[in-house]
């Protein structure tokens, strides 16, 4: 039984780094507090920054059953004030156990003294070693803080062979169950992207479908991204203009970089001491703040778009703290940010490519032409027909360059050919009823805007600061992907923004999570989250398979499919063991 308590302390200390803490706090806390389960715990509470209230009564809790060893310990057997008060102190679990069995009647308080000495020599120095040698151990390895609890298990289980005592473990099971069900004590956090969405509301949002068996295990809690909805928010007095994409044009690129630079300005003025710490390295250590305020070991997390990718960098920064990780609609960890226009550039020609021949197939229908070359051809007639004379649809006067602003347009094939067609009758003279398509609304609040570039500008020294550069790439972006290659690569205010306060996280880790991802996604195109898988070798994809839109899970027409497979993740903790791929509903086939 001595012996054990060696590798149970290299657990501790091991434990004890994983958990932030300086390796001197095994040693530390195993010689001066020296009561078992009441360590592990003590970790967390530490590392949660636990009230000292909160902490005293947990340790009288949770030791209170020493009251009752004190009942049948045989002290009387130890002599001398120092014997008695060192064996009273030391008097664990297992030094009672073991003196107060029937092999233990004749020890004498010498024996009784020296054994609870060795007790607590194999535990500090056990729990030593294993703090200096932590970092070799992998931080996402599980199951270390259960150590205690499975030394109990062997003791319950020698216990019951010695009295066959079948009430006492009944009883205590059915605790565990009662607890089990009344306080699941999970937290599932939960982002829905931007940079800069509000998420504090998103628990309660009647648009997240989470089903009961998810919400019984747990509480849901959202919170605001640093500078956005009421965590400080950020704004920089955009005007609509100021937010609002433009396409490259040669004849207007002098003004785009002015544009570009007043934006900077304007944020530089308005939030200057806070743009350097407005970044996704920060809003992760958020979190893990949330985490430790609610006196949680570790988090799950349910994070959506750039939620994914937030998730993500906090499975880097803290791989001990990730418990179940769902990553909806990530993006590619390489390639923040510009890259990642440039991939919806790429991504929307594909679905416009797709979408001509649906339309092609159902020219009866929408009368956009019977061939993909044709509906091509009727497309971009529309876009130049509007260049030329704004078209007045749905309440807005748009030009072809706002049509086609949309990036997301192509990738609903059947609101797509809804919503050109309705243009095309608009602009021959038509007043067709509305398409079901929502079309551009310049948003008058400039926060969501002003908290996305101070994150996305921050969050990586890859932007060029040089404007000819994004003029070249604009040019040749246009020409490859003409549906929305300038729109892309257009300058950015990025190009005039003072450097963030760290440089752009690499990830690379084991962590288990899962990645869900629509076939045709505008903002984050497939090949996006399968590199996000290849940077998480822990995880497993989750593809729908004809899914469209951006954004995969518990949504009212999500795939019955992939949220069955995603709730499992969650309250199991068990991930697939291969990747899955579900089949989007019958109306986005």
């Amino acid at each position: 039984m001595d012996l054990a308590l060696f590798p149970l302390g290299m657990a501790f200390g091991v434990l004890v780094v994983h958990a932030g803490l300086d390796w001197w706090w095994a040693s530390t806390i195993t010689a001066f507090v020296y009561a078992g389960s009441l360590e592990f715990l003590l970790v967390g509470l530490n590392a949660a920054a636990t009230p000292l209230a909160q902490v005293a009564l947990t340790t009288f809790l949770v030791n209170f059953r020493h009251v009752f060893y004190a009942l049948s310990f045989p002290l009387h057997r130890v002599k001398g004030r120092a014997g008695k008060a060192y064996s009273t102190y030391t008097m664990t679990d297992e030094a009672y156990a073991l003196t107060t069995g029937e092999c233990a009647v004749s020890w004498s308080g010498r024996r009784m003294v020296w054994l609870q000495v060795l007790c607590q020599v194999y535990w500090v120095g056990g729990a030593t070693l294993g703090a200096l040698f932590g970092a070799l151990v992998p931080a996402q390895l599980a199951g270390l803080d259960f150590a205690l609890a499975a030394l109990f298990v062997v003791l319950a289980v020698y216990a019951y062979r010695a009295r066959r005592d079948i009430p006492t473990p009944v009883l205590a099971l059915v605790c565990a169950l009662v607890a089990r069900f009344l306080l699941p004590g999970h937290v599932l956090l939960l982002n829905p992207g931007g940079p800069g969405a509000p998420g504090l509301q998103l628990p309660a949002d009647p648009l997240l479908k989470l089903p009961a068996e998810a919400k019984r295990r747990y509480d849901l809690v959202g919170f605001d991204l640093r500078g956005a909805g009421q965590s400080s928010p950020a704004s920089c007095g955009l005007t609509a203009e100021e937010q609002a994409d433009q396409p490259y044009k040669a004849e207007t690129f002098a003004k785009d970089v002015d544009r570009a630079r007043t934006v900077a300005g304007k944020c530089r003025a308005r939030a200057g001491d806070k743009l350097p710490h407005l970044t996704t390295r920060n809003s992760a250590r958020d979190m893990d703040v949330i985490r430790a305020a609610l006196g949680e070991k570790t988090i799950s997390y349910l994070g959506i778009s750039y939620g994914a990718y937030l998730g993500a960098v906090g499975m880097q920064l803290f791989p001990q703290r990730a418990d179940r990780i769902v990553l909806d609609s990530a993006t590619d960890p390489n390639r923040i940010y510009r890259g990642m226009f440039q991939d919806m550039a790429k991504a929307a020609e594909q679905a416009f490519t797709r979408w001509t021949a649906w339309a092609a197939r159902r020219h009866t229908t929408y009368g956009l032409g019977d061939t993909p070359a044709k509906v091509r051809t009727t497309y971009w007639d529309l876009i130049a027909r509007a260049n030329r004379t704004p078209i007045q649809f749905e309440g807005q006067t748009l030009t072809g360059d706002g049509i086609r602003a949309d990036n997301r347009t192509f990738f609903h094939v059947r609101k797509a050919a809804g919503r050109i067609a309705g243009l095309k009758k608009a602009a021959e003279g038509e007043n067709p009823a509305p398409s079901g398509t929502p079309g551009q609304v310049q948003e008058p609040d400039d926060n969501y805007a002003s908290t996305a570039w101070s994150f996305m500008c921050a969050d990586t020294r890859t932007w060029s600061h040089d404007p000819e550069e994004y003029r070249r790439e604009a040019i040749r972006d246009k020409a490859r992907y003409p549906l929305y290659g300038d729109f892309a690569a257009a300058i950015t205010p990025c190009a005039f923004w003072e450097q963030g306060s760290e440089p752009q996280t690499t990830i690379d880790n084991k962590v288990g999570a899962l990645i869900a991802q629509n076939e045709w996604d505008s903002q984050t195109p497939l090949f996006g989250p399968q590199a996000m898988h290849r940077a998480l070798h822990g995880s497993r994809m989750l593809t729908v398979a004809g899914g469209e839109g951006h954004g995969v899970l518990y949504a009212p027409d999500s795939s019955p499919c992939a949220d069955k497979a995603a709730t499992v993740y969650l309250t199991t903790g068990r991930l697939p063991a291969e990747h899955l791929t579900c089949q989007a509903l019958a109306g986005q086939k």
